[in-house]
């Protein structure tokens, strides 16, 4: 339910999770510490105050069923044409409004929330859409991101058998850590003003702040070892992440 002496605004989380995966096919169905991967992050949008509606954009029967389960609505199955490769999670987004819209429902802010990123801290969510709320007169969009290890200006290309500078005004010369700090975008949580997101069709706008997250969030999955890894990382830090209600 929405809290609305915090936020008067109405939220829509989308929750994009086709069954189609070239890294790790079945992945959002896959079990994660007991549970399908994609259960956390639909218990990670039943756990908000903020948001007023969460949809799951899904072309998975199996993935319907689940979110259902969790009271999480799910109005259609994604179109053949938003289920492949080339379909950008832009445009699940704007399919979820426009067929919103055409129930006369429209919304201040629009969330992404990615299944492949389900290290999220209790509340975390809630804070992200209140700090939106709170400073939308000169911020348009939060993204969350971790800083990075390295220093962009260390990644390399192989230009034949030699080794160059990804960017080549970029050269590496100093100490990573003598380096200006890098952030790397992750899909733990975008925030954005819904009207900035359908003129722009981008969730980087102009005026993008950053939610840093701790360092074990960084990471995404994408593979199998990301899984493992991810995974291992959720045993490590549970007591700080959302968990399912003891009974």
């Amino acid at each position: 339910m929405v809290d609305s002496q915090n936020n008067p605004y109405d939220v829509l989380a989308v929750i994009p999770a086709r069954k189609g995966s070239k890294g790790l096919p079945g992945k959002n169905m896959k079990e994660f510490n007991g549970k399908p991967l994609l259960y956390w992050t639909l218990l990670a949008a039943t756990q908000s105050n903020q948001i007023t509606t969460t949809i799951l954009s899904t072309d998975s029967d199996e993935a319907a069923s689940l979110a259902e389960q969790l009271g999480i609505r799910v109005p259609w199955i994604r179109s053949a044409e938003l289920a492949t490769d080339e379909a950008t999670t832009a445009d699940v987004v704007i399919d979820a409004l426009r067929k919103e819209s055409l129930k006369k429902k429209e919304y201040r802010f629009v969330l992404v929330l990615e299944p492949t990123s389900p290290l999220r801290k209790r509340g975390e969510i809630d804070e992200i859409v209140i700090k939106l709320t709170k400073t939308q007169t000169t911020t348009d969009a939060i993204v969350t991101a971790g800083r990075v290890g390295f220093h962009p200006s260390a990644i390399m290309k192989k230009d034949g058998a030699l080794a160059k500078p990804y960017i080549e005004d970029m050269r590496f010369e100093n100490r990573r850590q003598d380096g200006e700090p890098a952030y790397l975008p992750t899909g733990n949580c975008f925030a954005i003003k819904t009207d900035v997101f359908l003129t722009g069709r981008s969730f980087y706008p102009e005026k993008v702040e950053i939610h840093e997250l701790e360092p074990f969030q960084v990471f995404e999955i994408d593979d199998l070892t990301d899984f493992e890894l991810v995974e291992f990382l959720y045993q490590r830090h549970k007591d700080w992440l959302i968990s399912p209600p003891a009974f």
